[in-house]
């Protein structure tokens, strides 16, 4: 018996990769802000995964509106699932949080990873510890803001 359940994620819940019997999954027109989470997907070999930005037709170059690194795209179409997962080894929030305690320890790969995946608790934790005119902050705020047509924004 096909169920099928419809819910807007911007994350995979962890609690998925328990789920041994799921063999099919449509994660199309979910509002993904990173693919971080993904590897709960990728930890059951057997589960085909069903999106929205694998199809030809409807392949999106963003997620929410938010670029993809060229190098997670291109893991995505070359379905190598473990790369993805070594590309998001470390969780945003923690990347956030080694950037507030030494904004110079970052790797570029870590602060590709701060510009493209900006999230309110990434901004809640950068705008506790730095100033407001720091670099990665600004980019961020910027990615957040929602743009009005008078030229003024808003923060989510």
């Amino acid at each position: 018996m096909k169920q099928e359940i419809r819910d807007n994620f911007s994350t995979i819940p962890e609690t998925i990769k328990n789920l041994k019997i799921l063999r099919i999954i449509d994660i199309s027109y979910n509002p993904f802000v990173s693919l971080e989470t993904f590897k709960y997907l990728f930890s059951n070999p057997n589960l085909t995964i069903i999106s929205d930005f694998t199809s030809s037709v409807n392949y999106k170059l963003t997620i929410d509106g938010l670029n993809k690194p060229e190098k997670v795209k291109k893991l995505w179409m070359d379905h190598n699932y473990e790369g993805i997962m070594q590309y998001y080894t470390h969780p945003i929030v923690e990347i956030a949080q080694k950037y507030a305690q030494d904004s110079k320890s970052l790797t570029n790969h870590e602060r590709l990873r701060l510009e493209t995946e900006p999230t309110n608790e990434v901004r809640d934790i950068l705008e506790f510890s730095l100033p407001k005119n720091d670099p990665i902050l600004k980019i961020i705020n910027d990615k957040l803001k929602i743009h009005l047509t008078n030229g003024f924004g808003l923060m989510r």
